[in-house]
């Protein structure tokens, strides 16, 4: 397998936040340059960058899991401001043991099975929940919250990203 034909099969199966998949694909000889995509990036939603960047991460680990598995070791270096040069060198294949689960990766829309999740929850050793009961502070959290959603909904552009 060549480096064009991994990157085609593999960036597709990319995790990002929003689902945008926000990556340009620059390849060379030996190595594939990873800019933004401005036609995918949304700085309305993400004004940090911070899912940005939490979006680079999920790709190098998910591209790094499919190297082992393809023979493939791979060195990321930066080149700029969300900008990347991953070199490819041919290894023997040792597969990451979440190798057989990259292909199986997609999204869901349908209904999920109605299960008592508190049960499965507490069946487990180390679970620690906290509930809140208090209406008053119930009341806190939901104006908190619909302060944040709202806060988002008015930043100039999200409707339209």
């Amino acid at each position: 397998m060549n480096i064009k034909e991994f990157v085609d099969k593999y960036a597709r199966f990319a995790i990002s936040a929003h689902n945008v998949q926000p990556f340009d694909f620059q390849l060379k000889e030996k190595s594939v340059e990873v800019l933004v995509d401005p036609a995918r990036f949304l700085p309305a939603a993400d004004p940090k960058e911070k899912d940005l960047r939490m979006s680079f991460g999920a790709l190098f680990e998910m591209l790094s899991i499919a190297a082992s598995g393809e023979g493939f070791e791979l060195k990321y270096e930066s080149t700029g401001k969300n900008q990347w040069r991953i070199e490819f060198k041919e290894v023997s294949k040792v597969p990451h043991e979440l190798f057989d689960f990259l292909s199986k990766r997609f999204s869901f829309r349908g209904a999920f099975k109605k299960q008592d999740i508190l049960k499965n929850l507490m069946s487990t050793k180390e679970t620690h929940l906290f509930f809140n009961t208090k209406a008053a502070d119930k009341k806190k959290i939901a104006q908190k919250y619909d302060e944040v959603n709202v806060r988002s909904l008015l930043q100039p552009g999200y409707i339209e990203e």
